[in-house]
């Protein structure tokens, strides 16, 4: 039985114009954001070169780079003082002349050219595009249920109505799937394209971190499916999908943050944005610590059940209508 509701909503979506769209907006959201991060010369903008920010890196604050950036502020106090000198007493053969700032660049090496794959990759999900346009498709799939009538007559078709939701998200988890593995697709073009050099670099920090971002996106999905449900409408979900994927509500929890931690004298390093999916989708990377990790999971994991089990519920209760 299930697997006739599987392939009757399996068949269902590949009817629905949007499971086809949405790839094609992935891939112009990822050739931009490709762009930038690969072929935008920030550091040229700035007025510095690759070769600069190395030696900054490298030196650091250590106590090296600290005498060494003593000694070159005080060279250039001796040569100013020198110049002041020179200028005074009408050498002004010695006061070098200025010299024309260099023309600055906006296409060249970004600030990712020479990064791997799996590094654009997990920058292009930590922007959230995918969670925002898989949270569209959410609401759209469940919600035609409802604004087509097919829902009416699969009830009183059949009164296995918790089978058929569990095929419904089994559907949404699988696109989600996809929709992952075609994004690593656009994101390997994209490398091809614009990068330094192709470095694939799969390695099992890569299958985890793409692994556990799909997991945090299936438990998203699953809450709009849920919230459509719940209202019967395809507006409805995806509003509430947009407005937590792109940040709207980051105002009211910074505010609901704070009173929690006053009420309950919680420590000032609290978070309560730690405890939402899009934060936890934005904040794990390739090598995150273990604690990160299970944060997302386990909030994976809690939200996805209670939207899976409020979803079935109100399916089997209210769907009869």
């Amino acid at each position: 039985m299930f697997l006739n509701f599987l392939k009757a909503e399996g068949y269902r979506a590949s009817k629905m114009k949007c499971i086809w769209i949405l790839p094609i907006v992935m891939f112009a959201l990822v050739l931009m954001t490709s762009f930038v991060l690969l072929r935008v010369d920030m550091l040229g903008m700035m007025g510095m070169s690759r070769e600069d920010m190395d030696a900054i890196a490298e030196q650091g604050a250590s106590a090296e780079g600290i005498e060494d950036s003593f000694r070159a502020g005080f060279s250039a106090g001796v040569d100013m003082g020198n110049d002041i000198v020179a200028a005074t007493e009408g050498d002004t053969e010695a006061v070098e002349e200025e010299k024309e700032p260099e023309p600055v660049t906006i296409v060249g090496e970004g600030l990712l050219y020479r990064e791997d794959v799996p590094e654009l990759f997990y920058q292009n999900i930590a922007t959230l595009s995918t969670i925002l346009l898989l949270a569209i498709f959410a609401g759209l799939y469940v919600g035609d249920v409802y604004s087509t009538g097919v829902m009416k007559n699969i009830t009183i078709g059949n009164r296995k109505r918790g089978l058929l939701f569990t095929a419904r998200m089994t559907v949404i988890a699988v696109y989600s799937f996809i929709f992952h593995v075609i994004t690593y697709f656009w994101t390997l073009i994209c490398v091809a394209m614009m990068a330094e050099s192709v470095k694939l670099n799969a390695d099992g920090a890569f299958f985890k971190y793409f692994i556990f971002s799909w997991i945090i996106t299936v438990a998203f999905c699953f809450v709009v499916a849920a919230v459509t449900t719940l209202t019967r409408s395809k507006a409805a979900g995806i509003t509430v999908g947009v407005i937590l994927a792109s940040g709207l509500l980051t105002m009211a929890i910074s505010v609901a943050n704070m009173i929690l931690v006053r009420k309950f004298d919680l420590d000032s390093s609290f978070s309560l944005a730690n405890y939402t999916l899009t934060q936890n989708l934005a904040v794990l990377n390739l090598h995150s610590e273990g604690h990160v990790v299970v944060r997302a999971l386990m909030c994976s994991i809690i939200y996805g059940i209670l939207a899976f089990t409020a979803g079935a519920i109100i399916n089997k209760k209210r769907d009869i209508s």
